[in-house]
């Protein structure tokens, strides 16, 4: 498409009309007339407002006066037949509402409420654009289309409808009447707070809107009627500002529920921008209300106006989308499994970036910029590189999310990275996936991230490939000098792919032992059963002995008496392990059951008995306790005594006796 400029320059006392009348003959058309007083300062323009207001009374008396003799009747009694026809309208639209609505199930998902929302809305929607039709049906039916009550009874209408459709989409928002429908984190205090501003806040517009078309559109008042219809915008910037204020607070808890991991503590731009926003929002409106208070005064609403209108609704819209996204995201992963939670993770990903970035489009193209155009000129022409970029990043970032869904599917319920393992014996580990997953996922990240930004620079028009080369120079300068770093890292693939140990279990190395509480890309990070943290190189562990793999085999022992009778002490002991197999707080633990294994040696005169069974890692500590109590318990019951220890002292006869003695005399002081 070509772009023609025709400049057409009108003088003499008749300018404006004429200029008016080709405006009028050409609105069908592509082409733009502007009058020759548009480039005029704003004070100039103020200034001749203020003088063409003084007009303005005696404009709509002589419109009064007109329609009096014209039509034979007064425009107060149009707006009654108005008011009778809305009234039989809405009487029909409760009950099409009442017919479309169905029953409310009781909600137990967050999906289950916006689907109510999105069904009550629906046949609200339906109900509302019934009252629309009947309305105009009847204003039809009553006024003469080509009279003065018939535009005054359309600017009745479309006053009375753009209110009440912003109500309905502020209801299905917040969901202020029915809690069943509110799929947010409002209450319901703050829900009918919002509903009560909101709805001050619409009747004011419709009332300041009413009026302004009445003066501009009806009356037709032209320059008299500028400076009025600037004060009504700038009392609808008033209480815009005052409205964004009322809500602050219930809309900044939505933005921290929405952007925050913990609720309790955001991060400082969730909590900036949660106490902040009225004032990102007020900025917006003011500038599409100095665009459209120009518009008025020069008497062309430009494009500027236009465009700033369409921004601010997208910028209104776009964030309540996005959140909606989300509010489906986290109620899907909820309840879906974990082998399909890394795909509706990057799918919403990837819905999201699309609707900001196509809202961000949607914006430049209301601004008549064509973002992929190749022949844009000056700072527009990096608009194509931004919007490449932006669609790398957002496929980039939706490519991560999947992939850290699978991740995390393979990393949950893991070992306890607090395991408490007594008497500095093993606990039971997590699986190899476990373990290798966390250190693939960081290389991961890393490819992604760096092959997002290489590809977003390339868009953006930056020569990549002297970054590459640059790269691959200072890696191989970095793997010449930092050797050290680099054996490590061998080392530790080696004993991952060795599978010498795991997240979880407790080994013991050259360097220490304890719980392994962290695999990291050099080291590894070992809780010590007492406490103390060891951070080890890969390098340095030397030889690995793990005390949690596959299963654990205690011995226990103790002495009795040569008169007690072993066979009897054998057969407690087998009736013991038979008990503990049948506890079910120990269902499944044991691998082999608790036995005797007989007198395995002569301590002194006692006999000393051996016991074993052999369980899973981490779970032999319960069962000790236990066995040692069942035994006291079983030996206490059937009179099997436990030999204490015993001290004999040889005295070795009188003469010995007889030197202690002398030793001792010595010894005492005189």
């Amino acid at each position: 498409m070509t772009e023609t400029r025709i400049e057409i320059v009108v003088t003499g006392g008749n300018a404006e009309a004429t200029i008016d009348q080709l405006a009028s003959q050409l609105q069908d058309s592509e082409a733009v007339v502007s009058g020759a007083d548009t480039a005029a300062q704003p004070a100039e323009l103020i200034a001749s407002s203020i003088s063409a207001s003084a007009a303005l009374p005696q404009n709509i008396n002589a419109w009064f006066a007109q329609i009096a003799v014209s039509e034979g009747y007064q425009p107060l009694a149009t707006l009654a037949i108005c008011a009778v026809i809305f009234a039989i309208a809405y009487l029909l639209e409760r009950v099409i509402a009442r017919l479309l609505s169905g029953s409310v199930s009781e909600p137990v998902t967050t999906l289950q409420k916006l689907g109510n929302a999105t069904r009550w809305g629906g046949a609200r929607g339906l109900s509302l654009l019934a009252f629309y039709g009947m309305s105009l049906v009847g204003i039809h039916v009553v006024f003469d289309a080509s009279t003065e009550a018939f535009e005054l009874a359309a600017v009745a209408l479309s006053s009375l409808m753009l209110p009440r459709a912003w109500l309905l989409v502020l209801e299905v928002l917040t969901g202020s009447q029915d809690p069943h429908r509110r799929a947010n984190s409002l209450s319901d205090l703050e829900a009918s707070h919002v509903m009560r501003s909101a709805l001050c806040l619409v009747v004011f517009f419709a009332a300041t809107a009413f009026a302004r078309d009445f003066v501009l559109g009806v009356v037709d008042a032209g320059d008299s009627g500028a400076l009025f219809a600037v004060a009504t915008r700038a009392l609808d910037a008033m209480a815009t500002g005052f409205f964004f204020f009322s809500v602050r607070k219930p809309v900044g808890g939505l933005i921290v529920n929405a952007l925050s991991c913990d609720t309790g503590n955001p991060k400082l731009f969730v909590r900036l921008l949660s106490r902040f926003w009225p004032a990102l929002y007020i900025f917006l409106f003011l500038l599409q209300i100095i665009a459209e208070a120009r518009g008025y005064l020069s008497g062309t609403l430009g494009e500027d106006a236009s465009a700033l209108k369409r921004s601010f609704a997208v910028f209104v819209l776009t964030p309540f989308i996005v959140a909606s996204l989300g509010i489906w995201r986290d109620d899907l992963m909820s309840r879906t499994d974990w082998d399909r939670r890394g795909r509706v993770a990057g799918v919403f990903s990837l819905l999201e970036g699309t609707v900001t970035v196509g809202a961000a489009i949607f914006i430049l193209y209301a601004w008549n910029i064509d973002p992929f155009a190749t022949d844009l000129e000056g700072a527009k022409r990096i608009l194509p590189g931004l919007v490449s970029a932006a669609i790398v990043t957002v496929i980039g970032v939706s490519a991560w999310r999947m992939i850290s869904g699978f991740f995390d599917k393979g990393t949950v319920g893991g070992a306890d990275d607090e395991a408490n393992v007594p008497d500095g014996e093993g606990g039971v580990g997590g699986s190899r996936l476990e373990t290798v997953l966390p250190i693939l996922r960081t290389a991961l990240a890393v490819l992604i991230g760096t092959v997002t930004v290489l590809l977003a620079l390339s868009s953006l028009g930056v020569q990549i490939a002297p970054l590459l080369a640059g790269a691959g120079i200072l890696g191989l300068a970095v793997g010449f000098g930092a050797q050290k770093i680099v054996e490590d890292i061998i080392s530790g693939v080696l004993y991952l792919i060795e599978d010498a140990f795991r997240k979880g279990e407790y080994i013991e190395t050259n360097e220490g032992q304890g719980v392994v509480d962290a695999i990291m890309l050099r080291s590894i990070r070992l809780r010590h059963h007492l406490g103390a943290v060891y951070t080890v190189p890969f390098s340095s562990i030397g030889t690995v002995q793990n005390h949690s793999r596959d299963w654990v085999t205690v011995k226990l022992s103790f002495e009795v008496a040569p008169t007690q009778d072993l066979e009897k002490v054998r057969k407690l002991v087998k009736k013991v392990g038979a008990q503990l197999m049948q506890d079910p707080e120990l269902e499944g633990q044991f691998l082999a059951p608790l036995k005797s294994q007989g007198a395995v040696a002569m301590v002194g005169s006692n006999y000393k008995i051996g016991v074993k069974f052999t369980s899973k890692p981490g779970e032999q500590f319960l069962i000790r306790r236990k066995a040692l109590n069942a035994i006291q318990k079983a030996f206490s019951e059937n009179n099997v005594q436990i030999a204490a220890p015993r001290v004999i002292v040889d005295t070795g006869g009188e003469a010995a006796a007889a030197a202690a003695k002398t030793v001792i005399d010595r010894a005492a002081p005189a």
